[in-house]
């Protein structure tokens, strides 16, 4: 069974989640995720984070103190596969001017070399959960209980 290990990125400032859309797909929005590697990875958290930095260009190190949380595994239902994710929040303004681009490619089969990720774009979480898959948007519910609960305490 694969193990894919993703992160749902959200910027407290401007209550978003960041989705990218998925090369050459019609209307397939996805977390930065990517399958666990043994060979390269020591945990689920370190296999979130290559990815998520493969995926965004992005290194969680860089930002300014992100809050992590763990959040649900959930089984995907049509394939053998299982989603381990990770909530970060920020609330790091230099967010907003930074480009995100994916440096992770893939050769289509035409032979193209292209990123797995053509464009990102920061949703609500109610917009979040129309366009990510099925298996991603289970989480969103928690994640607006979490986000909640820290406001509350701000």
């Amino acid at each position: 069974m694969d193990i894919t290990c993703g992160i749902y990125f959200y910027d407290l400032n401007t209550d978003q989640i960041l989705v990218g859309h998925v090369t050459n797909s019609n209307q397939n929005f996805s977390i930065p995720k990517g399958l666990f590697d043994k060979d390269k990875d020591e945990d689920y958290w370190a296999a979130a984070k290559r990815e998520f930095t493969e995926e965004t260009g992005l290194n969680l190190d860089d930002l300014l103190i992100p809050l992590t949380k763990e959040l649900d595994i959930i089984q995907y239902k049509v394939t053998k596969k299982t989603l381990v994710p990770f909530l970060v929040l920020v609330d790091d303004m230099s967010l907003l001017d930074r480009e995100i681009i994916c440096i992770s490619k893939f050769i289509d089969k035409d032979g193209m070399k292209k990123p797995e990720i053509d464009y990102f774009q920061w949703v609500s979480l109610k917009d979040a959960a129309e366009l990510v898959h099925e298996t991603q948007k289970a989480n969103l519910p928690k994640i607006n209980q979490i986000v909640t609960n820290i406001k509350k305490i701000k």
